[in-house]
């Protein structure tokens, strides 16, 4: 992706059945140094990870959980050390949800 022009950066993923995983609707910028993913839901899960859709995610093994009405965060570091990021996919348990992604971007600086 590119570098992002604002300090933060909202996207969403609709995921419509739980076991398949879909792409975050917009990817992380290359300036992003910490991921947010909230889960709107106040009765199902989100996983969050990084793979290919519309592969599966399951908790523990390659996505992490975001229980009903919580928030993830993933602090990423600088570009330099983390490599390019690609594929931020979302899965459900139980049911569609639309989780809301937030990236947070350094501005003015090289990561």
């Amino acid at each position: 992706m590119a570098v992002a022009t604002s300090p933060v950066t909202f996207t969403t993923a609709v995921v419509a059945a739980p076991g398949t995983s879909v792409a975050v609707a917009a990817q992380p910028p290359d300036n992003c140094h910490t991921i947010l993913v909230t889960n709107p839901s106040s009765t199902l899960t989100v996983l969050v990870g990084f793979a290919t859709a519309p592969a599966a995610l399951t908790a523990g093994s390659n996505a992490q959980r975001v229980g009903p009405g919580l928030t993830l965060t993933l602090a990423l570091g600088t570009s330099a050390v983390r490599g390019f990021i690609a594929n931020l996919v979302c899965d459900a348990i139980g049911g569609a949800v639309t989780p809301e992604v937030t990236y947070l971007n350094r501005l003015g600086a090289t990561l």
